[in-house]
């Protein structure tokens, strides 16, 4: 299967970009540094900040040049930033959005509007912070939660196409984008490892008819019975695994 993944520099997109090659897929990875891991074998990187509309539009004329056209896209390019309480910086703000909502609908118009061939299925990297609010980074989660709903979206509007349109609700993953885990280490206790949620992504995601997943199991239950959570109660129930 041809898969294109953006964000493999590092995180998700790397374990993924690497989980995929191993298992025989041939993958295009987007990212704005080239990765350190996941180049041989059926792996190409191209260099593309999916947050810059012309660094996007070069990273498509070189895939379409080249005849590319993936069964799987996987949405994954995301950034958060720890911010102070006593300021609410929009140029911070911004550059959530464009990244994680624009960098992510961008793929979805371009190999759904004019591409050769439709991809089989768009996989989008969503989040707890969907459904609730993330004091610390506003943005952050109100990317996730309209992410979330184009997805939703998608699916009604081509419910009668072969496209499927998939969404990942991820919980606490050690990684650099959460401030708490920007210098290493092990991850902590309740806390998924890129490596795991890359052969969830791999193994489950990617073979199934399904269009929502939760990765890991407890955050399913959060996301399907903790509903009635109050906001305040699920900030302070996973501050310790986040900042």
């Amino acid at each position: 299967m041809k898969c294109m993944v953006t964000g493999v520099s590092r995180g998700i997109g790397g374990a993924l970009a690497t989980e995929l090659v191993r298992r025989g897929h041939t993958v295009w990875g987007l990212s704005r540094t080239v990765p350190v891991g996941a180049q041989e074998g059926q792996f190409r990187h191209v260099v593309c900040d999916v947050a810059e509309g012309e660094s996007r539009d070069d990273a498509a004329e070189q895939m379409d040049a080249a005849g590319f056209v993936p069964d799987a896209v996987f949405l994954n390019a995301a950034i958060e930033y720890e911010e102070s309480h006593a300021s609410l910086e929009w140029h911070p703000m911004q550059a959530v959005w464009r990244t994680n909502v624009e960098g992510a609908l961008y793929w979805v118009s371009h190999w759904m509007d004019g591409a050769p061939r439709r991809p089989v299925q768009f996989i989008a990297m969503s989040s707890l912070f969907a459904q609730w609010p993330d004091p610390d980074c506003p943005a952050y989660a109100a990317s996730k939660a309209a992410l979330s709903m184009a997805m939703r979206a998608l699916r009604l509007r081509y419910s009668h196409d072969p496209v499927a349109f998939k969404e990942v609700c991820l919980g606490p993953v050690h990684t650099s984008i959460n401030p708490r885990f920007a210098g290493g280490g092990a991850a902590p206790r309740g806390v998924a490892t890129p490596q795991e949620v890359a052969r969830f992504l791999a193994k489950t995601v990617l073979p199934s008819h399904r269009f929502r997943y939760y990765y890991p199991w407890t955050v399913g239950a959060v996301a399907r019975f903790g509903a009635w959570m109050p906001d305040w109660w699920f900030e302070r129930v996973t501050r310790p695994l986040r900042r």
